[in-house]
């Protein structure tokens, strides 16, 4: 048996956050369900069972006793960002920064959506290490697409008057640094004012953890002053103190209304790249450029959005790239690969469970020398 834990039991040594697990989960669910294999969805306070052969989570280190399961863990990729090690973090030593260093324990594999990720993994760790593709993008591919634009168009209440679509998606808790969220105001400020002079529809999506700690407040109080023009469409989270008339939690299905999507350096400006339509990038200090997009700062942002409508000096062939190294196979099929790669992870024998429970405390030991 395979029990998805989703959103589990907090530890309360972490920040409380709404991480939205149902959008990785459900194209699995449904996988599973397509091919009749057995599994138990398990939410919030849910009671876990203790006899399943494998748990898959996106936040493993939330849920209460992973570390009895960590030999039958296995950790599914929560975006496409370089920092999603899975079970790894990265070293902080100058002379390792970006390379991966030593993990806290070994789970019984990872779930990844590209080459990128997992030739990052020690060859030792391969076998367990799976290359699906990226499952919340099946969605993108679904043949019944037309039946759930008018669905989101709907539930988001968008009005798209004009003929071209701006996603604005920063991302979560850029940085601790005061003036990257002062910067994630003002390219929202940017956005709207061109929006309006220059006649496109413009969907700010809030991320569902903004207004946690002080985060993003300056952002849902600039959408609550704008949401009533023409073509700006604001989706915010329920329960914040500012509403809007729609939302959904995930983003794949505004895909289908966008023909560009803006952020700082959420994820999202790699999950765009499966529509094959251009993402625009606002530099920052903190930040590097991402290959395969338009790179902007704030005050040309108006400009490279004109670029990009025009798919002057569009990026294709390097966004194709990245497609590949980042998402395997963008074909609407990555969860069906996932439930295969659950499989043969079930299958892995005692000699396996036996050498995750061996080298664990070994590789904490090795850990702990490399850290003092």
């Amino acid at each position: 048996m395979i029990v998805f834990l989703v959103e589990p039991q907090r530890n309360p040594k972490l920040p409380v956050l709404d991480s939205g697990d149902d959008q990785y989960f459900y194209p699995l669910l449904e996988a599973a369900r397509r091919r009749r294999i057995k599994v138990d969805y398990i939410t919030g306070r849910g009671v876990i069972p203790e006899n399943a052969e494998l748990y898959v989570s996106v936040h493993p280190h939330y849920a209460y006793g992973w570390k009895k399961r960590v030999d039958r863990t296995v950790v599914l990729y929560h975006g496409l960002g370089d920092g999603e090690l899975g079970g790894f973090y990265c070293s902080t030593r100058p002379l390792f920064l970006n390379r991966i260093s030593i993990p806290t324990r070994l789970w019984r594999g990872w779930l990844v959506p590209g080459e990128k990720f997992a030739n990052g993994y020690p060859k030792y760790l391969r076998d367990h290490v799976k290359v699906v593709g990226f499952p919340k993008l099946d969605l993108f591919f679904s043949e019944k697409k037309k039946e759930m634009m008018e669905v989101v168009r709907e539930q988001c209440a968008l009005k798209l008057p004009f003929p071209n679509t701006v996603i604005y998606a920063p991302t979560f808790w850029p940085s601790y640094s005061l003036q990257v969220i002062q910067d994630s105001v003002e390219i929202g400020r940017r956005l709207i004012e061109a929006s309006q002079s220059d006649d496109f529809n413009l969907i700010l999506k809030a991320h569902t953890n903004i207004g946690r700690n002080g985060y993003g407040l300056g952002l849902l109080k600039l959408m609550e002053k704008y949401q009533k023009k023409s073509g700006i469409n604001c989706l915010i989270p329920p329960g914040k103190m500012i509403r809007s008339k729609g939302w959904v939690d995930n983003i794949v299905p505004l895909f289908w209304f966008a023909d560009v999507l803006v952020s700082d350096y959420s994820s999202t400006l790699r999950e765009f790249m499966v529509t094959d339509k251009p993402s625009v990038q606002v530099l920052s200090p903190f930040y590097k450029p991402l290959p395969g997009m338009y790179h902007t700062e704030l005050n040309q942002l108006t400009e490279t959005l004109s670029r990009a409508f025009d798919r002057i000096a569009d990026p294709h062939e390097e966004r194709l790239l990245q497609v590949k190294h980042y998402m395997f196979k963008a074909d609407g099929h990555s969860s069906d690969r996932a439930i295969s790669a659950l499989l043969e992870l079930c299958e892995a024998g005692i000699i396996h469970k036996l050498f995750h429970r061996l080298t664990s405390k070994m590789i904490e030991y090795s850990r702990h020398i490399f850290a003092s």
